[in-house]
């Protein structure tokens, strides 16, 4: 199977899937990371980002997360035991998504919300494939209010990093700048299954 016919399988797979696990529930959900930005090969896994309305029950994670590592198995790539998909509430996604309305920036980031609001706002704006969306308004209202982001970022961690470092990173991309000089918390997302007593 080539790259091309390996990522609309898993594409057609992710739409349908996430579609027939959240139904109406659904506010939005893409595929992104490597797979999307089309850096990735057998070592990597898929990364997927799904929004829902309204919390959900213990039979919906579980499904959800089955469904996860079958997807993972089925095209023989190893699943993230730490980020094993990402489900966020929709409320919870734009009550933190405002935190980077104020924030300034440091290279060393100490609060998890804060951590995950910028990897949020990455997700979202960043390159996506398999775009399901139940309400594109609100998904096409967040993306825009956040797009100028990343860039954005990029030129406060320059001004943050030795003038020599900023020479040398101004003409690489704001996720290599980002990866390169930023610290965050130790997280991961098990801790939304784990209310689901699903570890």
């Amino acid at each position: 199977m080539t790259r091309k016919e390996t990522e609309e399988k898993i594409k057609k797979d992710f739409m349908y899937g996430v579609c027939k696990i959240f139904g109406d529930n659904l506010a939005f959900g893409f595929i992104c990371g490597g797979f999307a930005k089309g850096f990735w090969d057998n070592n990597h896994d898929i990364d997927t980002f799904v929004c829902v309305k309204k919390p959900i029950g213990e039979e919906t994670a579980k499904t959800y997360l089955e469904w996860y590592y079958d997807l993972h198995k089925k095209y023989n790539f190893p699943p993230d035991d730490d980020y094993p998909g990402e489900i966020i509430e929709l409320d919870t996604l734009k009550t933190k998504l405002k935190l980077l309305h104020t924030l300034k920036l440091e290279l060393k980031v100490n609060d998890i919300d804060t951590r995950e609001a910028i990897l949020w706002a990455d997700m979202l704006v960043g390159k996506k494939m398999g775009l399901v969306c139940n309400n594109r308004k609100v998904f096409d209202t967040l993306q825009d209010e956040y797009a100028n982001y990343p860039e954005k970022w990029k030129k406060e961690v320059l001004l943050l990093i030795s003038e020599k470092d900023s020479q040398i990173w101004k003409d690489k991309s704001y996720l290599l700048v980002m990866e390169r000089f930023m610290q965050y918390p130790k997280n991961d997302a098990r801790g939304f299954y784990r209310k689901y007593n699903l570890e």
